[in-house]
């Protein structure tokens, strides 16, 4: 009788594991960039609409280096090309900074292009853990995202552009950047002492006519 009994429980607590294991499954979000699944120290989270990940997995996915200032909570990020990106916990907005150098042929002063730009969600700390908002910071690097509901699973593709009417058109939040850094630039060149001098020398050329 007891071997019954034991023998009973048993098969009610292995029927109730195998119908709660799927329920979890169901639950968890997958992550693919170009078509390879990511690996995350924590599982990714929908806070308020917006699903957040690990902050280190995913910008090392991108092949850029991060540092994490702990005193003020805030992520550096250093891409390709001298970019670099600050995020920090709480704030909405994220910094952008890229050295030019000398502009014209190695005249005049060295010049940057700076400024911020709006994310969709803060960064935050959950469980000890810097979560980033997903698609906010793949589009910061060019990268397009699609979520599936169906399945819970989020695929980047890195470098991606949506192609219409024969016109390739970038992500938004890099539109949004790509926008303020040609904006700077042209600020830049017009300010330039070789673009002033050309100007000037334009206009006396033009009186002397």
């Amino acid at each position: 009788m007891k071997k019954a009994i034991i023998f009973l429980l048993c098969s009610i607590i292995t029927i109730g594991l195998l119908s709660v294991a799927p329920l979890f499954a169901r639950d968890e979000i997958s992550v693919y960039l170009n078509d390879e699944r990511l690996v995350f120290d924590t599982s990714p989270q929908i806070i308020n609409g917006r699903t957040m990940v690990p902050m280190r997995a995913i910008f090392e996915a991108f092949g850029t280096n991060i540092e994490w200032v702990e005193e003020s909570q805030h992520i550096v990020v250093f891409a390709g090309g001298g970019w670099r990106y600050t995020f920090q916990i709480g704030s909405y907005q994220m910094e952008y900074f890229h050295p030019l150098g000398g502009v014209g042929y190695g005249i005049g002063p060295t010049v940057v292009i700076e400024g911020t730009t709006e994310l969709d969600a803060a960064p935050q700390i959950v469980n000890n853990h810097a979560l980033v908002p997903l698609r906010a910071v793949s589009e910061v690097f060019g990268a397009r995202v699609e979520w599936y509901a169906d399945t819970r699973t989020v695929t980047i593709m890195s470098g991606a552009a949506v192609t219409e009417g024969g016109r390739c058109k970038g992500t938004r939040q890099a539109l949004k950047l790509r926008c303020l850094t040609q904006c700077q630039l042209m600020k830049i060149i017009w300010f330039h002492p070789l673009a002033c001098a050309w100007r000037l020398l334009w206009r006396r050329t033009a009186q002397a006519v």
